[in-house]
């Protein structure tokens, strides 16, 4: 484990290490002017993991990880010093190219399934936003929406465990940004577990998850507001399971017609001869 302490850098004293291959063999690591102009427009750049090669006659730093940030921050306009992590401890030339062979596979790794990291996006937004007066300036100036930002930033909101799920891209943010409502971890997990299993939709995440979340279902377990919606679907109407702090309840089907009424018995194994 790399034990590192975090820098602000000028970005001068900053240089690619000579272990790293030209750019032109990893041409996945130029940024292309999407990712500028959001970084100019954002100021929003990752930052660097370095070690220190040498002090005197000023201080000097090899890119371990975060080459492509570095080249990120040479196109952007008005950009002094960088966020770095400094290696505290000896990198021996072996362990510099490993990490930096780990480092440039996972670029390969996120250009050939275009994957990102909506909770790293959401955390360098959150430090960003310390630098102006309000949520209302941040997005002002650099032309972001205020509900898609209030979103983003719900995901920190969620339990380390549902990050993950995002993280290894097991669970979309468009299915997870209401669990936050749900502050019981145990419960938010298992919902968002529940929503992977049965591939629900967004909709349907987003119907479980205020269903749940409601002032009514304060007492009721995860397993039995899951039964609740399962229920709905397999007949077709609504059904409302009510349960109170000592364990007993109700289970109502709730019908709009007769129709609707020999519709749900039938599906319960009554026929009309029976009643």
């Amino acid at each position: 484990m790399i034990v590192t302490i975090p820098e602000l850098i000028p970005i001068e004293q900053i240089t690619i290490s000579p272990l790293r291959p030209p750019l032109s063999q990893v041409p996945y690591l130029k940024p292309s002017s999407t990712e500028i102009e959001t970084a100019q427009t954002t100021g929003l750049i990752p930052s660097l993991i370095v070690k220190e090669i040498r002090r005197i006659p000023y201080p000097l730093y090899h890119i371990l990880t975060g080459e492509k940030h570095w080249f990120t921050a040479q196109a952007v306009t008005g950009v002094p010093s960088l966020a770095c992590e400094v290696v505290t401890d000896q990198v021996s030339e072996k362990d510099e190219r490993k990490i930096i062979k780990e480092d440039l596979n996972s670029y390969q790794i996120n250009i050939s399934t275009k994957k990102t990291d909506p909770i790293a996006e959401a955390q360098l937004l959150k430090e960003k936003i310390k630098s102006y007066q309000s949520r209302y300036q941040f997005c002002k100036e650099t032309k972001l929406d205020q509900g898609a930002l209030a979103h983003k930033l719900n995901l920190l909101k969620l339990s380390i465990k549902v990050q993950a799920l995002i993280k290894d891209d097991k669970l979309k943010v468009s299915h997870a940004r209401f669990l936050y409502q749900i502050k019981n971890e145990i419960k938010q997990i298992k919902i968002a577990q529940h929503i992977i299993e049965n591939k629900l939709s967004a909709t349907q995440a987003w119907d479980l998850c205020k269903r749940f979340s409601g002032k009514e279902n304060n007492n009721m377990s995860v397993d039995l507001a899951l039964v609740e919606r399962q229920t709905s679907e397999r007949l077709g109407y609504p059904v409302k399971i009510k349960q109170n702090k000592k364990g007993s309840g109700e289970i109502r089907i709730i019908f709009f017609d007769t129709d609707g009424a020999d519709d749900i018995l039938k599906k319960l194994g009554y026929e009309r001869d029976y009643f």
